[in-house]
């Protein structure tokens, strides 16, 4: 009889653990759930705000001075798209479609993430802040000197 409780003991604490780590995935998956229904919400009902989301800002939208107050119709028109905005855009949906479906594909483990694919990220990263460090750092035209 002592033979038989030791091997169902194993059994027993295997079937636990499945069990603890089901209903862990299940809250996982339950509260992010919550969370984008959350943030869902505050983007329908205005919240959170994504009106000219990828338009420039600051020095980039023709303001040389950040900071200056200016009317919103003078700063709609004196802003345009920002490419920098767009290219991490692209490339963060890219990104999350790619890493989406590999995880519907074999949800049993979090997807490898390839090198080039970190490369990808890392790259248009560096150029969304070279170019946000440009436009804090560099004068608006760098061709024109001032009248001394």
């Amino acid at each position: 009889a002592s033979r038989k409780t030791r091997t169902a003991l194993p059994e027993l604490g295997s079937h636990i653990m499945g069990s603890v780590a089901a209903v862990l995935r299940y809250e996982v998956l339950l509260f992010l759930g919550a969370l984008a229904l959350i943030v869902f919400y505050q983007l329908v009902t205005g919240r959170i705000n994504m009106r000219r989301l990828l338009f420039a800002k600051g020095r980039d939208a023709g303001d040389p001075l950040p900071g200056r107050r200016m009317s919103p119709s003078t700063q709609r028109r004196m802003s345009g798209l920002s490419p920098s905005r767009i290219q991490l855009l692209v490339v963060s949906i890219g990104v999350a479609i790619y890493l989406l479906a590999e995880a519907v594909r074999d949800p049993s483990q979090f997807p490898e993430i390839p090198t080039g694919l970190l490369l990808l990220m890392a790259g248009s990263e560096a150029i969304y802040l070279a170019r946000k460090a440009n436009n804090l750092v560099l004068p608006r035209s760098i061709g024109s000197k001032s009248q001394t």
